[in-house]
């Protein structure tokens, strides 16, 4: 995630606020999904209940979920994730680089956020230097003739204020990932199914909201067998990104994350292996 969430944290999730979700398959504990070819778990339900909560999501809310690409076991047996939610119910995103847009306004990314700078190759030697110099912690990578170096926006000030005359600039840098446009959709969302709206949303209607939506021959469609010219959304969805910019466990790669998916907040690191914490807040 960032510099604040390294590999092996031990977190306590909170699912209270938000509405603890029921299970949704009975498995034996400390054993695999499988033995001998058989499954070790069976499925209660296919589409989650889940207890009214006390408060909702909210932007920069650091949430757990299940990974949400679709296969054959219920959804919290999925590996759990770990992102922050940047777009709510009923917003646009756009994603340019590293800024953000929601409804077409600037959105300031969490002062963790590790966006990804380059700078010319023959500068190597220095940027080790003046990062030494600035008690900053972070590796650089190299690829043909430029370096990368992920900071966060403090360490990048940091960085320039070791070199007054600014001789090595670093340049903030972007894949194709880095450029993502989304609308998200919200429970109560209505649909005029036709063949453009069935072309956008069919496969989240599909794969999320735990129904059959499918176009006939005669261009028709149908959910679960009944006729239907409508469509109305039955969970709200999210937009979840990472605050380290070269992860891709996250909206950029498989979308909007619907409710029924997502586990609770992070709350409390219980221990991290790497920065010896114990019971911090986050």
């Amino acid at each position: 995630m960032s510099e604040n969430q390294s590999v092996g944290n031990r977190l306590i999730i909170e699912k209270w606020s938000m509405g603890a979700r029921m299970p949704l398959s009975i498995g034996i504990p400390f054993v695999s999904d499988e033995l001998y070819g058989k499954k070790t778990y069976f499925r209660i339900s296919k589409f989650p209940f889940r207890f009214l909560g006390l408060k909702k999501i909210e932007r920069n809310d650091l949430l757990a979920f299940n990974y949400p690409i679709e296969n054959d076991k219920p959804i919290d047996m999925h590996p759990l994730l770990l992102s922050r939610c940047l777009g709510l119910p009923g917003e646009y995103i756009r994603l340019r680089g590293a800024q953000l847009y929601v409804n077409d306004q600037k959105i300031k990314r969490n002062n963790d956020a590790l966006l990804c700078y380059s700078y010319p190759i023959e500068s190597q030697n220095g940027v080790t230097a003046l990062l030494d110099a600035a008690h900053i912690h972070q590796k650089t990578f190299q690829e043909k003739d430029s370096g990368f170096v992920y900071l966060t926006r403090y360490q990048y000030y940091s960085f320039n204020s070791e070199q007054p005359r600014k001789t090595i600039r670093l340049k903030i840098r972007s894949s194709s990932f880095d450029e993502r446009r989304a609308v998200i959709p919200y429970e109560g969302f209505h649909l005029e199914l036709n063949h453009r709206t069935y072309e956008l949303w069919a496969e989240i209607i599909n794969r999320y909201e735990g129904v059959n939506l499918k176009q006939t021959k005669d261009g028709l469609f149908e959910v679960d067998g009944k006729r239907v010219e409508d469509y109305t959304f039955r969970q709200n969805y999210y937009w979840l990104l990472n605050d380290h910019q070269g992860y891709l466990n996250d909206s950029r790669s498989f979308g909007i994350i619907p409710e029924s998916h997502i586990i609770g907040k992070a709350w409390f690191v219980l221990f991290s292996p790497e920065t010896k914490r114990f019971l911090q807040y986050i």
